[in-house]
C-alpha cells in the first residue's frame, strides 16, 4: 500500500516543486522589458508600454496594469489603461509554425476578447497576419482615459474588428463595427469636466450609435456612420487609409452635425461651419491617428467659378463707338477691276465723254458698272456720290 502511495504522489510532488520553483524563478522583469522595447520597436519610438508585472499562465503570460503613452519630444502622454490581460498560444498552432494567439484584456468590468495569427519569414521576423477582435455589451463605465479624459455614465457598446492581414496593414481586408444603443452620458473627469458643465450640453442620451468600415486594400470606407442622441444627429463619411505604421495612417472623414436645441447655446462658437444650404455644420477630420485635424469644412456646393473678364476688343473695333470690331468693305475680283479700267478707257476713247459717277469723283471698282456684286465705297470716304447724269445732256 505504501508503494502504491509513493508511486502516486511523488508525480504529484514533483509538479508542485516544479510549479512553485518556475514561480519563483520566473523571469517577470526581463518579460516586461521585452515588451516595452518590441512596442517601442514597432511604433517607432511613438508609444511606450509600461507594465506593473508579467506572470506565467497556462501556454502563456498574463500582464498586469498595463498603460500605453504616446511620446513626443520626449514627453509621454497617456493614451490607454488596462487593468490585465493574458495571452495565451495554441499547442498546435505553434508546431504548424502559424502560432495563433488569443486571449483577453480587462477594463474594470469591461472584457475584451481578441484572437490573431502570427507568421514569420526567412529572417524569422514574425508579423500578424490576422486579428479578431470582439466586445459585447462593453460598459461605459469601463472605457479608460482617453487623453487623461474619461467619460462617465451608463450603457455599453459592442466592438467587432475582423481583419486579414496578408501583407501590413496597407493591404489588409476586413471590416470593424462599433455599435450602441441608450448610452446616458453623465459627465467627464479632467480638466474638461469645467468646460462641459460651463456649456450645460451634458447629461445627455445617445439613442443610437451605428459606425461600420469596410477594409479593401488598406482603405477603410465608411460604410454605415450615423450617431442620434438628445444634443444632435450626426452623420459620418469617407474613409481611412490605412499605414503599416497604424498611428501614420491617414484620416479622411466628414462629419454633419445637425444640432438640437440643448447644443444651440454654442451655436455661435460653430458658426463657421454652418452651411446656408442645409442649416448645418459640416466638420472634417484630417491628419493622422497621431495629430487628428478637426475643423469646419469648406462648401463644396458653392459655386467654384469666377466671373469671366470682358473680352477685349479687337485692334481693328478700338476706335468704334460701340467697341465693335470694323468689317472691311467687299471688293471685287480682279477680273471685275480689269473689265471697269476697259470700261473707262472706252469713254475716254469717246471723244472725252464722262458720266456722272466720274464727275463725283467716285472711282468704282466695277461691281456696279457690271451688275456684278454690291457697290463698294470710293477712295475719298465720306463723299457722297450725286445721282449720274443722262449720258446725252453730258454732251450737250
Amino acid at each position: 500500500m505504501k508503494r502504491v502511495l509513493f508511486v502516486l504522489l511523488t508525480p504529484v510532488w514533483l509538479a508542485v516543486v516544479f510549479l512553485v520553483v518556475f514561480r519563483l524563478t520566473f523571469p517577470s522583469d526581463a518579460l516586461v522589458s521585452r515588451a516595452s522595447y518590441e512596442v517601442a520597436n514597432a511604433t517607432g519610438g511613438t508609444m511606450a508600454l509600461q507594465m506593473a508585472s508579467a506572470t506565467p499562465a497556462w501556454m502563456g503570460l498574463t500582464g498586469h496594469e498595463l498603460l500605453l503613452s504616446s511620446v513626443e519630444e520626449g514627453v509621454a502622454t497617456p493614451v490607454l489603461a488596462v487593468e490585465k490581460v493574458k495571452v495565451a498560444g495554441g499547442l498546435m498552432s505553434l508546431i504548424s509554425g502559424s502560432p495563433s494567439v488569443g486571449g483577453y484584456a480587462r477594463f474594470g468590468d469591461g472584457r475584451l476578447n481578441f484572437d490573431t495569427t502570427i507568421a514569420g519569414d526567412d529572417a524569422g521576423v514574425y508579423d500578424m497576419r490576422a486579428l479578431d477582435v470582439d466586445a459585447q455589451g462593453f460598459p461605459l463605465s469601463a472605457l479608460p482615459p482617453i487623453q487623461g479624459t474619461k467619460i462617465l455614465g451608463t450603457g455599453g457598446f459592442d466592438l467587432v474588428v475582423d481583419l486579414d492581414v496578408p501583407d501590413g496593414y496597407a493591404k489588409s481586408n476586413g471590416r470593424a463595427s462599433l455599435s450602441g444603443a441608450n448610452i446616458e452620458l453623465s459627465g467627464v473627469s479632467g480638466d474638461m469636466n469645467a468646460i462641459v458643465t460651463g456649456f450645460g450640453i451634458l447629461p445627455a442620451t445617445l439613442q443610437n450609435l451605428d459606425l461600420e468600415f469596410e477594409i479593401r486594400e488598406g482603405k477603410a470606407e465608411v460604410r454605415r456612420g450615423t450617431l442620434v442622441s438628445s444634443l444632435a444627429d450626426v452623420t459620418i463619411e469617407g474613409d481611412i487609409v490605412l499605414t503599416n505604421r497604424l498611428s501614420n495612417s491617414r484620416l479622411r472623414l466628414d462629419l454633419v452635425i445637425d444640432a438640437k436645441e440643448p447644443l444651440q447655446g454654442i451655436a455661435s462658437m460653430m458658426a463657421s461651419a454652418k452651411w446656408d444650404t442645409d442649416e448645418k455644420y459640416h466638420y472634417e477630420l484630417r491628419g493622422n491617428f497621431n495629430r487628428p485635424s478637426f475643423s469646419p469644412a469648406r462648401n463644396r456646393t458653392a459655386s467654384r467659378t469666377r466671373p469671366r473678364p470682358a473680352s477685349r476688343p479687337s485692334r481693328r473695333g478700338r476706335n468704334n463707338a460701340d467697341d465693335e470690331p470694323e468689317v472691311a468693305a467687299p471688293r471685287g475680283s480682279q477680273a471685275t477691276r480689269d473689265r471697269a479700267q476697259a470700261a473707262r478707257e472706252q469713254l475716254r476713247l469717246r471723244g472725252g465723254q464722262t458720266t456722272g459717277i466720274e464727275r463725283a469723283g467716285g472711282v468704282l471698282d466695277g461691281p456696279n458698272i457690271l451688275g456684278d456684286g454690291p457697290s463698294v465705297p470710293g477712295q475719298n470716304e465720306g463723299d457722297t456720290a450725286e445721282p449720274a447724269a443722262d449720258p446725252e445732256e453730258a454732251g450737250e
